[in-house]
């Protein structure tokens, strides 16, 4: 018998709207899901915006397009301003 681990799946919720200087936490932008009951350990993020809005991660900007990755810990100090 082979065991296969399945990939998590990611699920993006409806839109939303963000004021100018808002800052919404990275997590309530998406949902993480995985058949094979795994917790996820990081995340990884692109940015691909022309201006307007960047990522933050403990309060330090993300460069735009460019990928990053923010531990499981993390998470709860990324933001989208």
């Amino acid at each position: 018998m082979v065991n296969v681990n399945d990939a998590p799946v990611v699920s993006v919720d409806s839109p939303q709207t963000v004021l100018l200087s808002q800052a919404v936490d990275a997590a309530t932008l998406f949902s993480v899901t995985d058949a094979d009951g795994d917790v996820p350990v990081a995340y990884k993020f692109y940015d691909a915006t022309d201006g307007g809005g960047y990522f933050t991660v403990n309060g330090v900007a993300q460069t735009a397009k460019t990928w990053f990755t923010v531990s499981a810990e993390e998470l709860a100090s990324t933001q989208y301003v």
